[in-house]
């Protein structure tokens, strides 16, 4: 069938020979070249005139020549019959009769030989017109990129990332097979299994049924050569398992994993019903607890009145632990089954069946599930309440964490003498700027528990061993380390910030555990720390020069923060407002506040709004510095019909985690409200 869908159209003579001639003296020509190959053929000139001497000059050679031209031209025909009957022609098909190249490449010898008889100069310029070509030709193959976005190794990556011991992965081709041999961890690699036929069919449909009763099946989709059994095993891996995920990898290759419920596991409701202001709804949604892999599944219902594009909506959903970090996280886009075609003004519903993996080393604790929508831009949308932009489903329990499959450390060990091994750390790449939080993960495996209890600290040292930035407290806030067992691998998270008043440069980031009462740092391999590399921070653009705004305000904030005032102009006929605020800061801030603006109704109905951090993210009010001015720019974009007064335009600060706004105080210090009102 992969000739029937590529439908290729079968090549003239002598562009078949030409294509063929051209690889068997320069290979194929890359990149930029890739157009020039008919040159390649000049190449043949003049060892084609030693040639023709040679035949008239050497009789007895005749037949050796004879037999060369034979082994050249037999394979070319009957490659030019077959692709004229059945025409199947991908990039650089020239290769598969490679073998009949050394034929060609005798009968140009005999030919530059005899050249080199009658004319050295003749023979010397048809041999570095060769060379050249060659390094030409090598050049252009080593340098430019050909099977980039065929690349299996990333998709091998995420696989193994989250590879579960009783997982496996099914693949269609050998190759796929060979592949995953290649380049994943030797543990990993029994969990290959080919598909036990090559049409859908009992066989294939027991080896699934078999696979996804024991774990998840990982199912790298080849779909460049018809998709017509991948298309059945998905569909036969939708109707029995939630997705685990579905993420292409390039245009012709997509992953996607499945997981099947535990028996007896019982769905557990979720809080709901919940609204976001673009008109999607959840109106019903299940879970059931964690399987032995670290998995939870849910069931989720939605539904709307109106007529939106799933294509440009993404539902996140996301685990967050008693610290109030971000722990496991699920993005689906768009969701997880197609949506049914929408009318403008019908209703519609749909359900998505989906699974979250639990991160390894997850400490078991208590975890609030939370659910996001999210834009075409990736921002979340707030719900219609306007009390937070994540919805709250419920608390999901984690009783022990989960195991790595591959039992090689992903960094070495340090031992500890107080029975603790150090694992490693992840830590987003660096450049960070002033008022960033540095969120470290660190490796924990307990040999034995830590009685007394330990502490963690972090600290970012400048180039003297000053310490910029410290943190200190238990490793994982819900879990001391006198109830950690005396097995496994344990993560603990947690966030450095930066402060404002950081110069840029090169910081060193420490860590380790100490003893809270004493002081007393346990040691690693002779030190008392664990040296976690070299951090980059840039530094941020600060003003202190006033601004003079068009309309002035003197709105104090709770912490010394000030509304200075702002300009407003409309644009494109009246149909947007660009609105720029002008503030002025106290100093930084614990919490990373984002800036809302709000046209409302008389009766506090939304218009158009625009949340954003100040400056767009550039200067997050963890980076205020005292006494400079910030001017922060938000564009709405208004309803159809432009709204007239009493509409209202509100503005104001809020921490975006929990949606509680930062009050605006009046002069005697009390609290006057949660925003500022502005004119229009």
């Amino acid at each position: 069938y992969k000739i029937v869908l590529d439908n290729d159209t079968p090549l003239g003579l002598w562009p078949y020979l030409g294509r063929h001639l051209s690889a068997f003296l320069v290979g194929h020509l890359e990149g930029g070249l890739a157009a020039w190959w008919p040159w390649a053929l000049v190449l043949l000139a003049l060892p084609l005139v030693g040639l023709a001497r040679a035949w008239r000059r050497e009789q007895g050679l005749r037949g050796s020549l004879l037999y060369l031209g034979l082994c050249l031209a037999l394979p070319l025909a009957v490659g030019f019959g077959q692709q004229l009957r059945a025409p199947f022609l991908p990039d650089r098909f020239e290769r598969v009769l490679l073998f009949a190249a050394p034929a060609l490449w005798v009968l140009l010898a005999v030919g530059l030989v005899e050249l080199a008889r009658t004319g050295r100069a003749l023979a010397w310029a048809a041999g570095g017109t060769f060379l050249a070509a060659a390094v030409v030709s090598l050049v252009a193959f080593y340098t430019t990129p050909r099977y980039s976005d065929r690349d299996y190794r990333p998709l091998i990556a995420a696989v193994a990332a989250d590879l579960r011991p009783a997982d496996h992965i099914i693949t269609v081709f050998p190759w796929q097979t060979g592949y995953f041999w290649a380049y994943l961890p030797p543990a990993q690699r029994t969990q290959v299994v080919p598909t036990p036929a090559t049409t859908w069919g009992p066989a294939v449909q027991t080896t699934l049924d078999d696979l996804l009763g024991r774990g998840a099946v990982w199912f790298p989709e080849h779909l460049a050569l018809g998709a017509i059994l991948e298309s059945a095993i998905e569909d036969h891996l939708d109707h029995h398992g939630y997705q685990l995920l579905n993420r292409w990898f390039n245009a012709e290759t997509r992953l996607t994993a499945w997981v099947a419920p535990s028996a007896g596991t019982t769905p557990i409701p979720l809080t709901v019903p919940w609204r976001w202001q673009n008109g999607v709804r959840l109106v019903a949604a299940t879970a059931r607890p964690p399987d032995k892999q670290g998995r939870l599944l849910l069931d989720l219902t939605w539904a709307g009145e109106a007529a939106i594009n799933p294509a440009e909506l993404t539902a996140s959903v996301w685990l967050r632990d008693p610290q109030g970090l971000r722990r496991a996280q699920r993005d689906v886009n768009p969701f997880a089954h197609p949506w049914p075609a929408l009318t403008t003004g019908a209703a519609w519903r749909n359900r998505d069946r989906i699974a979250l993996s639990l991160p390894v080393g997850l400490p078991p604790g208590e975890y609030e599930l939370r659910l996001d929508v999210l834009d075409a831009t990736a921002k979340p949308i707030a719900l219609a309440d306007e009390t937070a932009l994540s919805a709250r489903l419920g608390v999901v329990s984690v009783s022990a964490a989960v195991a790595p499959t591959d039992p090689r450390p992903a960094f070495p060990a340090h031992v500890a003498a107080a029975g603790v091994v150090f694992r490693g750390h992840n830590r987003p790449a660096d450049p960070y700027r002033t008022g960033d939080d540095v969120l470290i993960e660190l490796f924990w495996q307990p040999r034995m528990a830590l009685v007394p209890d330990r502490f963690l600290f972090l600290q970012l040292l400048d180039r003297r061993g000053r310490v910029v930035a410290g943190w200190e407290g238990p490793p994982i806030a819900w879990y001391p380390t006198s109830q950690w067992p005396a097995e496994g691998i344990l993560s603990a998270r947690q966030a450095l910030r930066i402060p404002a008043t950081a110069p840029a440069g090169r910081y060193r980031l420490i860590a380790g555990l100490f003893e809270p009462q004493s002081g007393e740092r346990l040691r690693w391999e002779g030190r008392d720390h664990l040296d976690l590399g070299w951090v980059r921070v840039a530094s941020r653009a600060h003003v202190f020069t006033p601004p003079q705004p068009q309309y002035a305000l003197d709105g104090v904030l709770a912490g010394g923060h000030r509304l200075l005032g702002y300009d407003l102009e409309t644009e494109a006929a009246g149909s947007v407002i660009r609105l720029t605020l002008y503030w002025q800061p106290a100093g930084a801030t614990d919490i990373r506040y984002s800036v809302f603006v709000h046209l409302l109704t008389a009766d506090g109905m939304l218009l158009a709004q625009s949340d954003a951090e100040p400056a767009g993210g550039a200067l997050p009010t963890t980076a205020w510095l005292a006494g400079e001015f910030v001017t922060d720019t938000h564009i709405l974009s208004l309803p159809t019909t432009p709204p007239a007064p009493p509409a209202r335009l509100i503005v104001g600060l809020y921490d975006p985690a929990t949606g509680r706004r930062l009050p605006f105080l009046g002069p005697d210090g009390a609290v006057i409200g949660d925003h500022a009102t502005l004119k229009w």
